[in-house]
């Protein structure tokens, strides 16, 4: 599949979007009257002076390197993609509860199908992806040095493996 890499983030991406708001994150009324979750596309750095809403979260692909893709024979291919899900909640129990329910979400169906996004719907294909390794929530250094009115002080972060299985 051309640009396999983006077909795989926006099929994840809607995967756990989807989900967060069947979960009761998006949409009124939201769980423990929090502030209704933002998705964003780029997470900020750490030193940015960019302002991030309470309950955004941020999905992004880690390095995906020539050692990621394995031939498993016959035609058949795996790659490994790290995938991080930076969650900027009201308050660190908030934050807590998003990156729990991601990580049901990426636990629950272990295994889902690449959409491809070619159209601008997602259209099954015989592609697969399987969330493995999936790990946190963590707590990235900044938000712990974060004054009370950063948006890095409930910043925490799940990470998870993504391996997509296809034919070549």
């Amino acid at each position: 599949m051309r640009f396999r890499d983006r077909h795989v983030e926006a099929t994840i991406a809607a995967y756990v979007r989807g989900g967060l708001s069947d979960l009761g994150w998006v949409s009124e009324p939201i769980n423990f009257g929090a502030t209704p979750l933002t998705w964003v596309d780029e997470v900020p750095t750490e030193n940015s002076d960019v302002q991030v809403a309470p309950n955004t979260v941020a999905m992004t692909f880690g390095d995906i390197g020539e050692e990621g893709l394995e031939q498993l024979g016959g035609g058949l291919y795996s790659l490994n993609i790290p995938v991080f899900f930076d969650v900027f909640g009201d308050n660190g129990t908030i934050a807590r509860c998003i990156c729990s329910d991601i990580l049901d979400l990426l636990k629950r169906d272990k295994v889902i199908p690449t959409l491809d996004w070619t159209t601008g719907t997602g259209v099954q294909t015989a592609e697969t992806i399987l969330f493995d390794v999936v790990m946190g929530p963590e707590r990235p250094p900044a938000s712990e040095m974060a004054s009370s009115g950063d948006f890095r002080k409930h910043w925490r972060v799940v990470k998870a493996t993504a391996v997509v299985t296809y034919q070549d």
